[in-house]
């Protein structure tokens, strides 16, 4: 699921109506909000992946942009390591 989705589905199980609700409980700003909403930014970073979270009742898991890249150490799928081994 796109993260985008993900956090419309999210609001609409917590009965958040609107980016503004959601940046206002969230702390984050409404202009973020919005970018993650609308899918121009990807929500890769921890800290308001995990405000998102708290506010939602999801895991933050469930926020992180499945598209964040290899190797970023916010996609649990993903290593840090070379293909050697090598960190």
């Amino acid at each position: 699921m796109m993260t985008h989705t993900a956090i419309r589905t999210a609001m609409d199980a917590a009965g958040i109506s609107s980016a503004a609700d959601l940046a206002r409980q969230s702390g984050l700003s409404e202009v973020t909000v919005r970018s993650y909403l609308n899918g121009s930014r990807r929500l890769t970073k921890l800290a308001p992946a995990a405000a998102l979270s708290r506010v939602l009742n999801v895991p933050v898991e469930n926020l992180i942009s499945a598209h964040a890249g290899k190797n970023s150490a916010h996609n649990p799928g993903c290593s840090n390591r070379n293909s050697e081994g090598a960190f």
